[in-house]
């Protein structure tokens, strides 16, 4: 299993070093995205760029829940999102802290 990792800010003025510091030592692959969590899954470049490197088995990782969206609830519905995609989720710290593979943590 691979991790793919994701790291997200919402403009071009915030900082993603303690994102890139979480991520880079664990994760085979780190994609970086300067936009905002509001837009849809299809939308992202690089979240469907990152989706692209995982293969069965692999799991995006993200810091918090909240990088996949703008918001805990944004983040989560594009959580919800993932999981329909076939795709399992690790988050590294806060409410959502695990790996996850199913709705069931909705």
């Amino acid at each position: 299993m691979a991790l793919i990792g994701l790291v997200r800010v919402s403009t071009d003025k915030q900082n993603t070093q303690r994102q890139h510091d979480a991520l880079d030592p664990i994760c085979l692959k780190v994609f970086e995205e300067k936009t905002s969590g509001k837009l849809a899954t299809d939308d992202r470049p690089a979240l469907l760029n990152a989706l692209g490197h995982i293969r069965d088995g692999d799991m995006l990782t993200v810091q918090e829940v909240d990088r996949l969206g703008r918001n805990l609830l944004e983040g989560l519905i594009v959580l919800n999102d993932l999981f329909q995609r076939g795709v399992g989720v690790k988050v590294l710290e806060g409410i959502a802290a695990g790996e996850h593979t199913e709705r069931s943590l909705i």
